[in-house]
C-alpha cells in the first residue's frame, strides 16, 4: 500500500522527481523498506531526509501518509500541504485526504478547494468521489450558512425561568398558558449522610395582567402522579391535553402517550392513547396535536420506520379512538433520527429536529409545510445561529407565528435549563392564523348552547363548522388566514347574525375575543346587519358588504317563509333630505343584491329613514357610527 503511494510509475514521466542529494534519496529509500515493519523508524528516516531536503515532495507525502494512518491528523496536514505545493500531480488522492482534514477542522472553504481539485482529477474510486461530492455539498452549506446568519436574539422568559431547571415548554394556542417541566433537587439526611433527590413536576404558568407569565406551579391531580411526565400539546379550545409519561417497568424504562380532557371545570382521569399508538416494545413520545384535535404527530422507534427514531401520525376515529399510526415518509424521516415534532395551529407547518438531514450540529431544527394534496415539502433548515453545533431540540412557535420558544442550558439565563423566546424571522414562520374565541348569548344574556358556528372563506366558499360548548355556549376557532372569512351563527328559530373577518384587520393578528348575540325570529323586531359598509356619501357597496348580503340571502333560503324589510339609517351630519335619499338608496341597493342572489321580490321591501331613528347620541362620533347602520326587520315568518 505504501509503495503504491510513493513510487513513480515505470515508463511514465515522473510527476515528482527525486532530489539530487544522494543521502536524502538513500534515507527516503530506507524509509520505504521500513514502513511496513516499523512506522516509527520510517518516520525517523523521513525526518532526516527532510532536514537535508525540505522541498522533498515524496518524503513530505510519505510522512503525512504515515501520520494519517496513525490517526495523527493534525501532525499529518502540514506535510501533505507541502507535498501538494512541491508535487501537485504526485497523487490526486492527497487532495481527498487534505479535504477531509480541513473539513474536520471546520475550514470549509479550504476543504472545498481541495475536494474540487480531487474531483477534477477524474481519479480515485467511485466511493471516494462520492464521499468528496458529499463533503463539497456540506462545505457549501456551511459556508453559506455561517456567512448569512439568520436573526436570533433569544431572551429568557422571565419569572418562569428560575434557578431550577425548566424545560419541555409549550404555550397554549390562545397564548394564555405555558406548560413546562420544572426539575428541582431535594436534599435529605439518611443513615449514610445527605442524599440529593431529583424531583420533576409537570407545571403550568398563566399569563398575568402585565402580559408576563407567572412563575408557575405544579399541575394538580390527576397530573404528577408518575414522577416523569411532560412535553404537552393542547387542542385549540384547551380542553384536551396530550403528553408523555415515562415509567420503569421491570428492567425497561419506556415512554407512552397519554391524554386528559377538561370537563365541568376539572381535568379528568388520565388515559393511554391505546395499544395502536403505544406499542408494547416501542418508545412513543413527544406528541403534538392539531388545533382541531383530529390528528396527532409523535416520535417513535417502532418497527417499520426509516431510521432509529421517526415521526408518525395517528388520526382520531369516529368512535373517539386513535387509529393505526402512519409514518410521515422519506421526505421527513431519514436513516437517522427525527424527533421533537411541533405541528402549528395553521394546520400546515411542521417543525422538528433531525440528525439525518444536512445541519450545523448533531440535531438541527427544520420546518416543512403540508401541501394541498397531502404531501410534505422538502424540509428547510432554520439556519444558523438558531441551529448551533450542539443539539437543538424542543422548538415551538406561537400561534401568531412571530415568536419561537425553546429550552436551553447553554445560554446565560437564571440558572441551569431555562425557557427562551425570540422573534422568528419571516421566512421561518408558519402561515398566518386566524384564532378567536367567544361566547354565543341570546337577547337575555343567556348562553346559547345549541347553535353552530360556521366560518366561510369568501373566495373559495369553503365552510368550516365549529362546535359550541353544550354547557357554556363558548367556542374556539383556529385556521389558516390567507383569505377573508365570514363568521355566521346558525340555530333554528334564530335570526341572522354574522361578523366579517378581514385579513387587513390588524386586531386579528393575535387571539381575539368575538362574542356574538343571537335573537329569536320575531315579526317587527329590527336586527342590525354587521359590516354593511358604503363609501362616504355613496350607496355603492364595498365587496365586503356584498359578501355579507349574500350570507343574508343564505339565511333567507334556509328560512323560506321569512319575509324582511331592509331599513337604511344615517347619522345627523349633513342635509336631512340628502340623508333620507341616501338611506333609501342604500336600502334599495341591499334589496337589489338579495334579488340577484335568488330571493323573490315578494319576500322583500326596502325603506330609508335618514337620521330620524337614532340608536345612540349623535353628538359623539362613537354614537354617530352606531347610527350609520343597515337593519332588517322580520315582516312575516
Amino acid at each position: 500500500m505504501f509503495l503504491a503511494l510513493v513510487l513513480p510509475v515505470s515508463g511514465q514521466e515522473d510527476p515528482c522527481p527525486l532530489p539530487d542529494n544522494k543521502k536524502a534519496r538513500k534515507l527516503y529509500q530506507e524509509a520505504i523498506d521500513k514502513v511496513r515493519s516499523n512506522r516509527n523508524e520510517a518516520r525517523g528516516l523521513l525526518r532526516e531526509a527532510l532536514e537535508i531536503e525540505p522541498d522533498f515532495g515524496r518524503a513530505n507525502y510519505m510522512m503525512g501518509d504515515i501520520l494519517l494512518r496513525s490517526d495523527r491528523v493534525n501532525e499529518a496536514a502540514p506535510y501533505l500541504k507541502l507535498a501538494v505545493q512541491q508535487c501537485p500531480e504526485l497523487n490526486q488522492a492527497i487532495y481527498l485526504k487534505l479535504g477531509g482534514i480541513a473539513f474536520g477542522d471546520k475550514q470549509y472553504q479550504e476543504a472545498q478547494t481541495f475536494l474540487e481539485k480531487f474531483i477534477s482529477s477524474n481519479e480515485g474510486k467511485e466511493t471516494e468521489r462520492s464521499e468528496a461530492r458529499e463533503m463539497i455539498t456540506a462545505c457549501k452549506f456551511f459556508i453559506a450558512g455561517f456567512a448569512n446568519p439568520v436573526p436570533f436574539n433569544p431572551q429568557s422568559v422571565k419569572k418562569v425561568s428560575t434557578a431550577a431547571d425548566e424545560y419541555l415548554p409549550i404555550i397554549t394556542p390562545d397564548n394564555e398558558g405555558l406548560y413546562f417541566t420544572r426539575r428541582t433537587y431535594q436534599t435529605s439526611r439518611t443513615a449514610y449522610g445527605e442524599e440529593k433527590k431529583q424531583i420533576e413536576k409537570f407545571s403550568l404558568s398563566e399569563i398575568q395582567a402585565d402580559q408576563f407569565f407567572a412563575e408557575g406551579a405544579p399541575l394538580p391531580y390527576p397530573f404528577n402522579q408518575s414522577g416523569n411526565e411532560g412535553g404537552a400539546s393542547l387542542t385549540a379550545d384547551n380542553k384536551h391535553i396530550f403528553f408523555t409519561i415515562c415509567k420503569q417497568e421491570g428492567t425497561n424504562f419506556n415512554c407512552d402517550i397519554y391524554f386528559s380532557s377538561f370537563i365541568k371545570g376539572e381535568w379528568q382521569e388520565i388515559k393511554s392513547l391505546g395499544p395502536l399508538v403505544n406499542g408494547p416494545n416501542s418508545w412513543d413520545s413527544q406528541p403534538t396535536v392539531s388545533a382541531d384535535g383530529k390528528t396527532l404527530y409523535f416520535a417513535s422507534n417502532r418497527a417499520g420506520g426509516l431510521g432509529e427514531l421517526d415521526i408518525w401520525k395517528t388520526s382520531r376515529q369516529a368512535d373517539g379512538n386513535w387509529g393505526a399510526p402512519e409514518n410521515l415518509g422519506p421526505t421527513i424521516n431519514t436513516a437517522g433520527s427525527e424527533k421533537s415534532p411541533f405541528f402549528h395551529s395553521d394546520g400546515q407547518t411542521l417543525y422538528f429536529s433531525s440528525d439525518g438531514l444536512m445541519g450545523f450540529g448533531a440535531y438541527d431544527i427544520f420546518m416543512s409545510k403540508l401541501e394541498e394534496k397531502g404531501n410534505w415539502k422538502a424540509p428547510k433548515n432554520l439556519g444558523y445561529p438558531i441551529n448551533s453545533e450542539k443539539d437543538d431540540l424542543g422548538f415551538f412557535v406561537s400561534t401568531d407565528g412571530k415568536t419561537g420558544y425553546f429550552a436551553s442550558d447553554k445560554l446565560k439565563g437564571a440558572g441551569g435549563w431555562d425557557i427562551y423566546s425570540f422573534e422568528l424571522y419571516k421566512e421561518a414562520r408558519p402561515e398566518r392564523v386566524l384564532f378567536f374565541k367567544g361566547e354565543i348569548k341570546d337577547e337575555n344574556n343567556n348562553a346559547v348552547t345549541e347553535a353552530r358556528v360556521e366560518i366561510k372563506n369568501v373566495k373559495t366558499d369553503e365552510v368550516t363548522t365549529i362546535d359550541v360548548d353544550s354547557l357554556t355556549g363558548k367556542y374556539v376557532a383556529v385556521m389558516a388566514f390567507n383569505e377573508d372569512h365570514i363568521l355566521t351563527v346558525k340555530q333554528e328559530g334564530k335570526a341572522f347574525t354574522s361578523q366579517y373577518l378581514s385579513t387587513s384587520d390588524s386586531s386579528l393578528s393575535k387571539p381575539k375575543q368575538i362574542d356574538l348575540e343571537v335573537k329569536e325570529i320575531k315579526v317587527g323586531t329590527p336586527y342590525k346587519i354587521n359590516n354593511i359598509n358604503f363609501e362616504t356619501n355613496s350607496f355603492e357597496l364595498t365587496q365586503q358588504t356584498v359578501y355579507i348580503i349574500k350570507e343574508l340571502a343564505g339565511f333567507l333560503k334556509e328560512n323560506p317563509t321569512v319575509k324582511i324589510a331592509i331599513h337604511g339609517h344615517t347619522d345627523n351630519i349633513g342635509d336631512p333630505k340628502a340623508n333620507l335619499l341616501l338611506s333609501e338608496n342604500r336600502a334599495k341597493k341591499v334589496f337589489d343584491i338579495l334579488i340577484q342572489s335568488g330571493i323573490a321580490a315578494s319576500r322583500l321591501s326596502a325603506k330609508g329613514f335618514g337620521a330620524s331613528k337614532p340608536v345612540a347620541d349623535n353628538s359623539q362620533e362613537a354614537g354617530r357610527a352606531l347610527n350609520r347602520r343597515t337593519e332588517f326587520v322580520i315582516t312575516g315568518k
